[in-house]
């Protein structure tokens, strides 16, 4: 902006950067990097980076370097995530930006781990990236904190998709395999302790009791 001086409410804006929030000038100049996303840089855009990096407690020129430097990196990852499950082109969200600080800071997995789970998911089908979190979570409260670790849950999600598989085909209603479905098959043989042969017998049955039903009545003879 170099067609004009500052107006009184630009003048009034750096004096509470300066005074009530405590950044210095370098602060201040260092903050202006941010307001590159902006199609139209402004003082008012300036003042609402400002606003959260004094909420974070980032007033110096250094840890506002390093915020930014953090958040690149952030982006960086998410985007490489979106790739994977074929989300290209896209800004990541807030909502993305939100789950990955979880999975991160809370959960504490790295990419190696964020990875292992968008792959999952992307040989899933086409789901969005939100779903990861499901895995994640999974993940997080079976103790799995390593990619082997998590190689071996994906063997045995697959192990169990190919035991679904047989399912379906047993009781001729073949499908995508849902989320609902792997629910329901972990309760039958975990809670209900059913082994697979009993589960693929019930399929048997009940593709039999269909075909029962759709049978026409026998006419009375005689």
């Amino acid at each position: 902006i170099t067609s004009r001086g500052p107006t009184q409410d630009e003048t009034a804006l750096f004096e509470k950067w300066t005074r009530e929030w405590g950044f210095t000038l370098e602060a201040v100049l260092t903050a202006c990097a941010h307001t590159t996303a902006a199609r139209e840089p402004s003082m008012k855009y300036l003042d609402r980076i400002l606003e959260r990096l004094h909420a974070d407690g980032d007033v110096t020129s250094r840890q506002i370097t390093e915020k930014k430097a953090q958040t690149e990196s952030t982006t960086k990852d998410i985007q490489e995530l979106m790739r994977i499950l074929g989300e290209t082109g896209g800004k990541p969200t807030l909502e993305y930006e939100s789950l990955y600080r979880k999975w991160t800071s809370v959960f504490g997995y790295g990419m190696d781990m964020l990875s292992a789970a968008a792959r999952l998911l992307a040989a899933r089908g086409k789901l969005p990236f939100p779903y990861m979190d499901d895995i994640l979570t999974d993940w997080y409260n079976n103790r799995v904190q390593s990619p082997a670790e998590a190689e071996k849950m994906i063997a045995a999600s697959k192990a169990q998709d190919g035991r679904i598989t047989a399912v379906f085909s047993a009781a001729g209603t073949p499908r995508a395999i849902t989320d609902a479905h792997r629910r329901a098959y972990a309760r039958w043989s975990g809670e209900w302790s059913l082994s697979h042969d009993a589960i693929l017998l019930a399929a048997e049955i009940s593709k039999q009791y269909r075909v029962v039903r759709k049978a026409p009545f026998p006419t009375p003879s005689g």
